[in-house]
């Protein structure tokens, strides 16, 4: 697995340097070289998100999206287009606000501070993100679809592009955007928020500078970009250094000997004993937990995480990870192996696995449920549903699983199959809430290729 993921890396990295280089050479925002200093700590930064804390963040948001989901369908009745924008906007507000408390609070800004240390800003300089500080950003953006009940996976194809956009207002890039910048952001906006010395601190909207405009910190800088970049505390300049300067005291680079070899290194190893730990155990959940029947939630995250770790995916070198990204698609560019929905990337990376759907002839109801109402709720849980069907044996048949819905709207008793078997998918039904509007329901669905 780790490298099959390193060497779809690899790709995305070409693939990113083929896009942005000619960029930054061609519009170049300041003169500076290709092979400047500290590209070698960005470029650590990069593959770490790769390989590592990017499948820690999609555990965490997986696990976190299970268990906020919201019982109430609050966008249910609009159109998926009004849908969409109201989390996005309610994600890039909350993002916003997260974003200014980074800078206010010194615990926040600890993390915070590794994104800004760079004092160069490149296509590479994009990824030099602390991952607590990451994860943190992550679940601030997801946080309004999970408790609207609106399905993040939905958003995938915007999260890929905005993770694009995310790496390009961070490239030494300076073209005339018009009105797209007021849009989606520019790189001289953001290049003005990572200043070291700025007149005032502002563009807090990476992607959504209509927040700066409403909340009065936005500021489009004039002129030659001359500014300085950074930080004014001394940080590391290393990859292990800045991973582990947050748990520290302040860092100084005339610090103690005990501090700066013994502590450092401690702090270091600590942390990536907790990560590989981390990793090590998920992994093992994932082959025990989905044949687990009584594993409600373990047996459900560890499907959907399958083919995530199983079948050596990757997640996108553009910001963009989370649950939204389990799709295929031009992401990292583009999931590499069995994804659970959207198309391959750039050259057919990646393949799908069969559409599972919950076909109006697929679902029948005796009592006071609406088969509509059902099929709402079976929507939402497409991927997880096709994750289970392949991690039992690569389901290709029919799977007919009836269970019986209470008053509260839980499901009750024992759900049982009356064709097909499958451990996974019937932990995952007794997670389902629903909203009957009488008494009990009985249930029946089936699910197919």
């Amino acid at each position: 697995m780790l490298f099959t993921t390193l060497e779809a890396s690899l790709l995305s990295l070409v693939l990113l340097a083929v896009l942005f280089v000619p960029l930054e050479r061609l519009f170049p925002a300041r003169a500076q070289r290709v092979l400047r200093a500290h590209l070698g700590t960005d470029f650590l930064f990069l593959f770490g998100q790769h390989l590592v804390w990017s499948v820690l963040a999609l555990a965490v948001l997986s696990r976190l999206d299970l268990h906020v989901r919201s019982a109430v369908e609050v966008l249910a009745g609009l159109p998926r287009w009004v849908q969409v924008v109201v989390v996005l906007l309610l994600g890039d507000a909350l993002v916003y606000w997260f974003h200014r408390a980074c800078h206010r609070f010194e615990f926040l800004w600890r993390f915070h501070a590794v994104h800004h240390s760079s004092e160069t800003l490149d296509w590479v300089a994009a990824h030099r993100e602390h991952p607590l500080d990451g994860l943190l950003t992550q679940v601030t953006l997801n946080l309004p679809a999970m408790l609207l009940g609106f399905p993040v996976e939905g958003l995938a194809a915007i999260a890929v592009v905005r993770g694009l956009w995310a790496t390009f207002i961070h490239s030494n890039v300076k073209l005339p955007l018009g009105p797209l910048r007021y849009l989606l952001g520019a790189p001289d906006l953001h290049h003005w928020h990572h200043a070291k010395h700025p007149g005032r601190v502002a563009n807090f909207g990476n992607l959504s500078p209509w927040t700066d405009l409403v909340f009065g910190t936005f500021h489009r800088p004039r002129g030659e970009e001359t500014w300085e970049l950074g930080v004014p505390e001394s940080l590391p300049k290393s990859w292990p250094g800045l991973l582990v300067s947050p748990f520290l005291p302040a860092w100084n680079a005339s610090a103690s000997l005990f501090r700066a070899r013994v502590l450092g290194p401690i702090a270091l190893a600590v942390l990536v004993t907790v990560t590989f730990g981390g990793l090590a155990t998920f992994a093992q959940s994932v082959d025990a937990g989905a044949s687990d029947a009584g594993a409600s939630d373990a047996g459900r995250d560890a499907a959907m995480m399958r083919q995530l770790l199983g079948s050596g995916d990757y997640l996108p070198a553009t910001k963009a990870f989370g649950p939204s990204t389990m799709q295929g698609g031009f992401g990292g560019l583009g999931l590499r192996g069995a994804g659970t929905g959207g198309n391959g990337g750039i050259g057919d990376l990646g393949r799908t696995l069969p559409a599972i759907d919950a076909r109006k002839e697929d679902v029948s109801v005796s009592g006071a449920l609406k088969v509509e109402a059902v099929k709402l709720v079976l929507k939402k849980q497409t991927p997880q549903v096709a994750a289970c069907l392949a991690s039992d044996g690569g389901a290709v048949g029919e799977v007919v699983i009836q269970f019986l819905v209470e008053k509260s709207g839980s499901v009750g008793g024992e759900p049982k199959f009356l064709r097909g078997e499958s451990a996974c998918l019937l932990a995952l039904v007794k997670t389902l809430k629903f909203q009957p509007k009488g008494g009990p329901s009985l249930v029946t669905v089936t699910f197919g290729p």
